[in-house]
């Protein structure tokens, strides 16, 4: 057995971490690590599998298939345990569901993205308009403290010096 099931779950999502050398371990980490789809019908047999973590269901059958995105790893579909074994057929229809699943994190990325830079842009049109509302106010307070200061030369040539 040795290690134990390292499957953790965040807001929804099933997250596998790699190994500190950046590789995920395991039968589901080879296709992560390959970036390529594979079908293990055996898994005590497949080499890489490491066996089953301590904590985690027996697997039968197993099928992944990497989510990439413009030669970037986005994510991964794994699935495990049907009643009969898994095909090419299967690996094919999951693979093309793989791709729809990248556009689709591909364009929720992009929306973020524009909706950061909405909120930047907004911040930005605040900051311009306090910075030109404070230049008007400086310009003003200039002008009173011109005339203050024009009035104050003027007096000070009309008193006596001593």
């Amino acid at each position: 057995m040795g290690r134990a099931c390292r499957v953790t779950k965040k807001k929804g999502r099933i997250r596998f971490s790699p190994d500190p050398d950046g590789t995920y371990p395991n039968l589901w980490g080879h296709s992560l690590n390959t970036k390529k789809p594979f079908i293990c019908n055996d898994p005590k047999l497949y080499p890489r599998s490491g066996g089953i973590p301590e904590g985690h269901i027996p697997l039968k059958h197993f099928l992944s298939v990497p989510v990439i995105y413009a030669d970037v790893l986005v994510g991964q579909i794994a699935l495990a345990n049907p009643v009969a074994p898994y095909s090419r057929r299967d690996l094919e229809a999951i693979r093309q569901l793989a791709d729809l699943y990248a556009l689709a994190v591909n364009r929720r990325r992009k929306e973020q993205q524009r909706q950061q830079m909405e909120i930047q842009l907004h911040q930005n049109q605040k900051m311009e308009t306090i910075g030109t509302l404070a230049g008007g106010i400086a310009h003003d307070f200039n002008n009173i403290l011109f005339t203050i200061s024009g009035n104050t030369e003027l007096l000070m040539t009309q008193i006596p010096e001593n």
